[in-house]
């Protein structure tokens, strides 16, 4: 089939948004833009349409993906991320053209190697990298990054949640987004800015205080595309412990607001207390791997 690509247009925002969390709708985590983040992305001074990519069958919007992120790698070599396609059901043949039409872009621009994601949320897309010349990443292989879900309605063997309480002032923020440096990877002042627009829309934002210093913290939200599903946005605790208090906390609010399950990503250090989430009832829900490609 013959899919037309196209850049965003002013207008396509009502299209786009319907389209988004149609087809993220069945993800474990359903991973969609909302009229806020897409304004963010449409009306930053950098962006280019032809980096953000829409795929029509006829007059139907069935497929996008982006580019949005650049970079050096160790080799020195301008680098861009390209997000995995998403298409409706039956549209899986826009992917190529789609990241066809970004690397057309990304090389004019000096990019020389990209990459992508591989989830199994996306169907067959470890396969499609694999037979569309990507490679594995070395460093960020299947199963590096993966989701684990509790449901909400199985009772929690008692946990004592006593060092657990709320953030509840600017130096409690402060402190969190210490740690939440750790997990994003990013500077403390702009993990701070992250979680001050995030705390409004967010479900618990919560500390661990053990032996008068925070040793972990984290903030939950509500997804926007499915309700009572809940995502802890970002989590960072020092031990095991810490760990089994921050999560009681978690599940209490989670259970108070009648929510129906708990979604949790483990990836960087977070991803080597898999063996305590397990032993507590979450179970794995998807597993992500990083794909790599030169553009020559």
């Amino acid at each position: 089939m013959a899919y037309r690509i196209r850049g965003y247009r002013t207008g396509d925002d009502r299209e786009f948004l319907a389209f988004d969390a149609a087809a993220a709708k069945d993800w474990a985590w359903p991973i969609a833009f909302d009229a806020e983040s897409l304004r963010r992305v449409v009306e930053n001074p950098d962006f280019s349409p032809e980096l953000f990519l829409l795929a029509f069958d006829g007059d139907r919007l069935v497929g996008h993906s982006n580019s949005l992120r650049m970079g050096v790698n160790a080799r020195g070599e301008k680098t861009a991320v390209i997000f995995f396609p998403r298409t409706l059901p039956g549209h899986e043949e826009a992917r190529q053209p789609l990241v066809d039409a970004l690397c057309v872009s990304l090389r004019a621009r000096g990019v020389r190697a990209v990459e992508m994601w591989g989830c199994t949320m996306w169907a067959h897309s470890f396969e499609w990298n694999e037979t569309h010349g990507f490679c594995e990443s070395a460093d960020r292989p299947r199963g590096y990054k993966i989701y684990m879900t509790y449901d909400l309605a199985v009772p929690l063997p008692p946990q004592d949640h006593s060092w657990v309480r709320p953030v509840s002032s600017d130096e409690d923020r402060w402190e969190a987004a210490q740690l939440a440096r750790i997990w994003y990877r990013q500077p403390a002042p702009l993990c701070l800015k992250t979680i001050r627009r995030m705390e409004p829309e967010g479900l618990a934002h919560l500390v661990v205080q053990q032996n008068d210093r925070i040793v972990g913290a984290c903030l939950a939200a509500e997804s926007d595309v499915r309700k009572g599903l809940v995502a802890i946005q970002y989590i960072y605790v020092e031990n095991a412990p810490a760990l089994r208090q921050l999560l009681a906390g978690v599940m209490n609010a989670c259970r108070a607001a009648a929510m129906d399950t708990l979604l949790v990503d483990l990836v960087n250090e977070h991803r080597h207390f898999e063996p305590t989430y397990r032993a507590l009832g979450f179970r794995k829900a998807a597993e992500f791997a990083v794909y790599e490609k030169g553009l020559g």
